[in-house]
Order: C-alpha cells, then structure tokens, then sequence
C-alpha cells in the first residue's frame, strides 16, 4: 500500500483546507500511547475530567505516587477505626464484597469521611481544628501547582493532619476500649510483596496488571487495596500513567459516535511490532479495525521479549489471524499474509540456529501459529562462523562464564581484549543494569574494558525537543509539548517570565491551553519584558508558518528547516 493511501484525501475540497485540517490529511505516525493522548484531550470530558490529565511518564515519577498510596492505605485504616470510635455507622459495602470478595482497604472519598470524622470528634471530645480552610488551601494548590512534587506536599499535609487527629481519638477513646493501635501495627505489604526493594515489587506488579486490563477486584486484598491506591492517587493529582492512556482510550472508543469520528479520521491502519503488543493495544486495533478489515500489521513471533511488561504475543497472533486474515467474507477469505524470510544482519550460523530454536516457542498442536514459523534464510554472501549456545544458571553464572572464556581467549594470545564485544539489549532498564554482572566479573579477572552505548538517540535532548515541537505543530492544545518548548527554545523566557505566562491559565469561560496563554502573554506590555515578548513572538510565528505551509512544502523541507531554526542551537 502507498503511504498516501494511509489518509483519505478528498481532492475537490483541498484549497478550504485549513494549516490544522491539513496536517491530518497527512499520513500520521505515532506510538500508541500518543495517540491514545491524542484521544483523551479531545474527549477526556466523556470520561469526567474537567481537564485533560497530564502524564506521570517517569519511573521516579510512578515510585512516588506508589509511596504516597502506601501512606493513603494507612490513612483509610485509621479512618475506618476512627468511624467505629465515634460509632459513625459505615457505609454500604460495595456490591463485589457483598458477594464474597474481600473488600478494598482504600477508600476513594476520604475527605467527606474525614469531614464527618471531626464534626463528630468537635462534639465528642472537643478537638478542633480548621479543616475546611486546609482543605480550601490544598484544593487551591491542587489547581495552582502544576508540578506534582509541590501538589503532593498539600496531600502529606493533609494526611497528616488526619493522622494528628486519628491520634486523638485513639488516646481518648480508643486505648479505654482496647483497639489495636494502627500505627504501631501498620498493613505488611511484604507478605504480597517480598524481597529488599518491595516498592519496586508492587510497582512491577501495578504495571502487568494494568498492561493485561485485569479488574483489580480479581486480585486478594492486600494486592487489590495497592491497584486502587496507586489508581486513586493518579487520579488524586490529575494524572495518568502509560496502562491508563491505552485503557482510557478503549473507554472512549466504546462510545459508537466517538468510534466512527475516530474511524473516519484513519480508515487505514498500520501496525509495527506486533509481537510486543499488550492486551489493551490489540483491543484498541479490533475496535478501530474489526469488520472493516484495513488494516496491515508488521511482527515476528520469534522476536517476542516483553512478556514482563504484559506482552501477549501468542494471544495476539491468535485473535490477528482470526479476525483478519482467516475470517471468510463471501466465501473468500478477508485477508493474506505474507512472510519475509531473508535475513540481512546475521551470518548463516546464527540464522540456522534461530530457526532451530524457534521451533521449540509454539506448541506443536498448534497448527495456527506454527505455520507462522517459516525458517529464515541469510544471505548468500553472510559467513559461516561457529556459534556455541551456555546453558547457565542465573545472571551471575553467566557472567562468570562469559568473563571465563574471555580471559582463557587472551591468555592464549589468539587476539587482543580490543577485539572482543560482549554485545548487551540495553545497559540500563530502570534501576537494573544488566551488564553489571559482566563488568563486575570482569574487574575481578583484571580484564579491561569500555562500556560504549547505551543512550537512544531518540532520548536525547535535542530528538525530544525536536518530537516536541513537532506535536505542537500537529496540536497546539498538547500542553507538555508546550511546556518543554517554552522552557527549552522560545528566547529570553526564563523561570520567571515562564511563570508569569502559566498564569494566564483561565479566561471567563474555560480553561486555556498553555499555547494560548503563550499567545495572550506575547502582547501583554505589562506581563512581560520587551525581549522576552519578542522571543516568544518569533516562536508563535514560526509555529504558524510551519503550520501554513503543511499543504505546500514537502514533510523533509520543514523539518529540515525545525532543526536549521531550533534543533541544530539546542546543547546536548
């Protein structure tokens, strides 16, 4: 298919195109979870956000909020036992508990509880405090700060605050009745959750969780209360995480009209990769594509290795061959498949024994997915080099006899240190660090070596500035675009002049996106200095001739000249 047939373009209405309408008559690329954000800030409304999330994005990020759903969980429990002291009866249980299933200990409305709480400690016991301005205070921060560590501070302060009060009630009516004291016998985590990093252990458990679409009321309490808590403060602090914007955008796609708005704007689909796919990403390719069958989808089942992260590579190729290719319309089948088999990066040796392996990852009974087994060939002009396969025990025993071999190799003086590559996927993922093993080994046997690589050029800073500005071309609405662009390429903005602008963030009638505040503070004489007005009005307009010229200069001239203008001035 050529790529101009991945967009319907209607020829007789192209001069009424506007610079926006133009840039979506153009193939579109992106990584799902772009897309779903895409999704999300046209209708997050639907979904009952007054306003689109932002993106937790970052590791670090996501072990913050899982600290500060560990606090809430804590929080719940002393508020349940404060209710039962001041004989406030509880609330209906939840229809899952009323079936059998244990309930939740997080509690997703704690601030009316907390509220009735004191009304009746004031009466009971006479302590006071000025709950509804703290709590005026921490709603205004929550909608001031922008940054989640600032707006995280007002929930601590208010936790702890209900905690003064839980200690209260405990001390004056609680010990006289014997009830346990929550803090000195908090929730253990660790019997869910073994091992020396345990926040790391349910963090990977929230992620194959919510990459699978499991229901947290599957799960046995203690793992069912983390998946609520962790979802709960997301949502707390206005935030999604990467599992949320794929799940978020299915939600809306169940809604028929929003569906075919979407299925109009890509009647075409092209998929890569389609063997690291998770459940939800394929639920998201039925739903635009089942029925219409346009839809093509690039994978090799050999090449799966993201089941850790909710990969359902099997399941996937399951459901693709029988919705798509095997499905029978008329009595023809709907769709083809063809097989690429010719390998150019490897030799002979290493092709022959992939093929040799790959027969042993699908059950020979089935007969649906095997016959997407077709051996690979290298080519003619690939050598022929011995290849050895090391059955070891764990990641040190591999280390010890990768290190082994090298240095039995350069004892016998067949090559030099320099000559040999220990060839890794990837340095870093999160805080482990698959060649550290290595290194560590290597060190102990005193052979020297140089760690080269490790960095994407797609992480570097200036492909993200560059991506970036690219997305507020296509949307000026993306206000984490606008956000990095603001602070990293518009001239003579600095943090002051860029908090000045973000805070022009409502107008009479709604709130505004952070490109248009951008736009109100380029005029405004009094907000901000000459210079700096002058910065950002060369910005804006580089952002509208881009636009403008969608429908005429070619995709490589502008970016080209993005990285001439901006990118190319930007310092690693």
């Amino acid at each position: 298919m050529q790529a101009s047939g991945l967009i319907k373009v209607d020829d007789d209405k192209k001069s009424a195109v506007t610079s926006k309408s133009a840039m979506r008559q153009m193939p579109y690329a992106s990584t799902f979870h772009s897309w779903c954000y895409g999704i999300l800030m046209r209708f997050h409304t639907r979904l009952g956000f007054n306003r689109c999330p932002l993106v937790a994005a970052t590791e670090a990020e996501h072990k913050k909020l899982m600290y500060l759903a560990k606090d809430q969980l804590e929080d719940c429990r002393r508020l349940v036992q404060c209710e039962y002291m001041l004989n406030i009866p509880p609330p209906p249980l939840p229809q899952d508990a009323q079936s059998g299933l244990e309930p939740s200990i997080y509690i997703h409305d704690t601030e009316s509880r907390w509220n009735e709480v004191l009304l009746m400690a004031k009466k009971t016991t006479g302590f006071s405090i000025d709950w509804q301005k703290i709590t005026e205070e921490e709603e205004k921060e929550s909608v001031k700060k922008s940054k989640f560590t600032e707006r995280a501070k007002a929930k601590i302060q208010h936790m702890s605050l209900t905690h003064a009060l839980y200690q209260h009630l405990h001390s004056a009516i609680g010990q006289g009745r014997g009830l346990v004291d929550l803090d000195e016998n908090q929730l253990d985590l660790g019997l869910a959750f073994p091992g020396k990093d345990m926040v790391q252990q349910m963090m990977s458990f929230v992620y194959r969780s919510k990459s699978k679409g499991y229901n947290p009321a599957q799960f046995p309490q203690i793992e069912r209360s983390v998946l609520e808590a962790y979802n709960g403060t997301l949502r707390r602090f206005g935030l999604v995480d990467f599992d949320d914007l794929l799940d978020m955008a299915n939600q809306l796609l169940d809604n028929a009209e929003v569906l075919q708005e979407i299925r109009n704007e890509f009647p075409y689909l092209l998929v890569d990769e389609f063997q690291d796919f998770n459940r939800l990403q394929t639920q998201l390719v039925l739903k635009l594509q089942v029925g219409v069958g346009r839809v093509t989808a690039v994978g090799d089942l050999k090449q799966s290795i993201f089941e850790f992260r909710g990969a359902t590579c099997e399941e996937n190729y399951h459901i693709f061959l029988e919705q798509f290719i095997d499905a029978q319309v008329e009595g023809r089948a709907l769709g083809a498949m063809e097989t690429l088999t010719t390998n150019y990066r490897s030799h002979k040796s290493i092709v022959d024994l992939s093929n040799i392996i790959a027969l042993d990852t699908v059950d020979e009974k089935d007969t649906q997915l095997r016959r997407l087994l077709t051996p690979s060939t290298a080519l003619d002009t690939a050598p022929v080099v011995p290849v050895t396969v090391w059955n070891t025990r764990d990641i040190r025993d591999e280390a010890a006899t990768i290190s082994s071999r090298i240095k039995a190799i350069l004892d016998k003086g067949d090559c030099l240190a320099s000559d040999i590559a220990v060839i890794s996927r990837c340095l870093n993922f999160g805080s482990y660090k698959p060649t550290g093993a290595i290194e560590t080994e290597l060190l102990r046997k005193g052979i020297p070596f140089v760690v080269r690589g490790g960095h994407s050029a797609l992480k570097s800073k200036r492909m993200q500035l560059f991506m970036a500005l690219v997305r507020i071309i296509a949307n000026p609405d993306d206000d984490i675009a606008a956000e990095y662009c603001l602070d990293e390429l518009v001239q003579n903005i600095g943090p002051v002049n860029s908090k000045k602008i973000r805070g022009l963030g409502k107008d009479k009638v709604r709130q505004l996106s952070l490109f248009e505040q951008m736009t109100h503070a380029s005029t405004n004489t009094s907000l901000l200095t000459k210079s700096a007005r002058t910065g950002l009005q060369a910005f804006l307009g580089d952002v509208e001739k881009w636009q403008q010229l969608m429908g005429d200069k070619t995709l490589e001239w502008i970016i080209k000249d993005i990285f001439a203008q901006y990118i190319l001035k930007v310092e690693e």
